[in-house]
């Protein structure tokens, strides 16, 4: 048969003779109140990683070639993924762009911008039929 139990010591005390005092009681367990203080449950927010407030700008897309398609992506970071322009005006992180458009039956044409904040950049899509002659006299100022 076997027997469950615990035993809880609250204090211990020993029987000491000190000689000029005659017989003393000497503690082995520090006698002092021992208190439990329960905290409140605490609302603990997850954390969650901060995310840098990047800038932005307006690029705003004249397209005159019917069926264009338009891309775009940052210049100045490698590996950056092209982004398809759905609209005629769009937000972009400010930097410097790479635009691109094709259409069937045009060429394919890039232009170079750069995005401002809170500044419209204008890219006007115009492409030329393919096997048509490039200008040779381009227009004069008068």
């Amino acid at each position: 048969m076997a027997a469950i139990g615990g035993v809880i010591a609250i204090g211990l005390s020993l029987g000491v003779t000190v000689p000029d005092r005659g017989p003393q009681m000497a503690s082995i367990v520090p006698q002092r109140e021992l208190r439990l203080h329960l905290a409140s449950p605490r609302l603990v927010r997850p954390t969650v990683p901060t995310q840098t407030v990047v800038e932005q700008g307006y690029a705003r897309f004249i397209v005159k070639t019917p069926g264009a398609r338009i891309t775009a992506r940052l210049r100045d970071v490698p590996g950056e993924a092209e982004r398809a322009i759905e609209s005629d005006s769009i937000r972009l992180p400010v930097g410097r762009w790479i635009v691109r458009a094709t259409a069937p039956g045009y060429q394919t044409c890039v232009w170079y911008v750069q995005v401002k904040p809170s500044h419209s950049t204008v890219v006007i899509v115009s492409l030329r039929p393919i096997g048509a002659a490039l200008d040779s006299n381009p227009p004069q100022d008068s």
